[in-house]
């Protein structure tokens, strides 16, 4: 009957209703898993950014105090060196007065 064929087409639409709700919800389940996924995935990103930077800074950091020990170290040398020719300069002289008054007895 025609009430019969109306009802099973009501139910039909219904069917196709609950089904497209159906797919429409898990089309937007997987844009927030994929949109989950895409944040963690930036997230991880960040965090490797900020640790190659940390890394980036540290080996600055080294080479920076490796460098300046370099300098305390050159700057030493040059004292003690300074300090050296001081006093062979000494000893040249003092040897210079020594043959002067040698050389007046």
């Amino acid at each position: 009957s025609f009430d019969d064929v109306k009802q099973s087409l009501h139910r039909d639409q219904q069917a196709r209703g609950l089904e497209s709700k159906q797919l429409l919800d898990e089309l937007h389940r997987h844009q927030r898993m994929r949109s989950y996924e895409f944040e963690a995935q930036m997230g991880k990103e960040t965090v490797m950014n900020v640790e190659a930077l940390g890394a980036r800074c540290s080996l600055d950091l080294m080479r920076k105090q490796r460098d300046e020990e370099g300098v305390r170290a050159l700057r030493f040398e040059v004292r003690a060196r300074r300090r050296l020719l001081a006093l062979q300069d000494e000893i040249q002289t003092r040897e210079w007065l020594m043959d002067d008054e040698q050389e007046n007895l």
